[in-house]
């Protein structure tokens, strides 16, 4: 039988997903033992709990699998999938710097609350720093093997929006856009979530929407 799965989103993280929590469980039970909750490294009140569980940066696994279909998409919403060769991404991944912080049970559904949308909220002073406009709608994304990936709400574009492009947990771009532009039109929608999907990568000194080839 052919490993290799086809479907949607949905069936994917439904029947693949397990697996890569599994993965993910494995690779790091051993680094755990011995270690207080991480909270205070991601901007969160301290916290000594020694009972841990793994948290992704700035993304929760789901959207890191989503990222990473989006190299075996072939048409909205389905994928054919060589699972022995997504399993690999996926652990390559993971072996980057900064991808995942330990957090007990309390502060992991904390920051994951936070990271609902991928919509995620700054310090004022970071933010001052950035010389981001007050009224600005912000998204983070931090570069994985697909490049910078966002999803941003339609309902929430209405406003002037900042996307800020980390790497390594710093940022390296910072691009102010605003969705009434024309050109943005011919970004990739996702009806199931009622987003824009947008996936960045750098070319010829631009960032570019690797689906569509909008210039941000």
């Amino acid at each position: 039988m052919k490993n290799e799965y086809s479907g949607n989103l949905r069936g994917f993280l439904t029947y693949v997903g397990p697996k890569m929590a599994n993965i993910i469980s494995n690779t790091y039970r051993s680094k755990k033992k011995g270690n207080a909750c991480q909270a205070a490294k991601i901007e969160m009140d301290k916290c000594y709990v020694k009972t841990l569980q793994v948290s992704h940066f700035e993304v929760t696994r789901p959207q890191v699998i989503e990222n990473i279909l989006q190299d075996y998409r072939q048409a909205d919403d389905f994928y054919v999938v060589d699972l022995q060769n997504f399993e690999s991404k996926f652990k390559e991944y993971h072996l980057l710097p900064n991808v995942v912080y330990f957090l007990c049970n309390s502060c992991h559904r904390k920051y994951e609350k936070t990271l609902k949308d991928k919509i995620l909220t700054i310090s004022t002073e970071e933010k001052g720093k950035l010389n981001i406009p007050k009224n600005d709608s912000i998204a983070f994304s931090n570069k994985g093997k697909q490049g910078w990936v966002f999803n941003i709400p339609i309902s929430k574009i209405s406003k002037p929006y900042t996307l800020i492009l980390k790497e390594n947990s710093e940022v390296v771009k910072k691009i102010s856009i605003n969705f009434k532009d024309p050109k943005f039109k011919k970004l990739k929608i996702r009806k199931d979530r009622n987003s824009f999907v947008i996936m960045l990568i750098e070319s010829n000194g631009n960032f570019v929407d690797k689906s569509t080839s909008v210039i941000f």
